[in-house]
């Protein structure tokens, strides 16, 4: 998805949220699967081009094993998010490595 495209898509869900949305909370954007902690993190990994070990602290309570997000207000708002993980994950991945170093595409860090 090119620039503008992100803008026009970023405009109309503000749009949305003010003209629609009179709720209190977050509203997740997400597909709604299941993504294990351990994937998760490989995955990103995997993207980053990370070669290194990812290790785990066994000497601590194992915590939450998997994510998932609540989509229940994104649904009830008519939106819903088909991009699998790994490929937002490329496309955010590549946006950054296009805009960083110039902090181009108004990123700020």
């Amino acid at each position: 998805m090119d620039r503008r495209a992100c803008v026009e898509l970023s405009k109309l869900l503000v749009e949305l949220f003010i003209e629609s949305f009179d709720q209190s909370g977050p509203v997740n954007i997400s597909s709604g699967t299941r993504t294990p902690i351990k994937e998760f993190a490989t995955t990103i990994a995997t993207v980053a081009g990370y070669e290194g070990e990812i290790r785990w602290d066994t000497s601590k309570p194992d915590g939450q094993m998997v994510k998932i997000f609540d989509t229940k207000m994104m649904t009830a708002l008519g939106l819903s998010c088909s991009t699998p993980l790994l490929e937002g994950l490329k496309r955010t991945a590549d946006w950054l490595a296009r805009n960083y170093a110039d902090r181009g595409d108004g990123l700020r860090l």
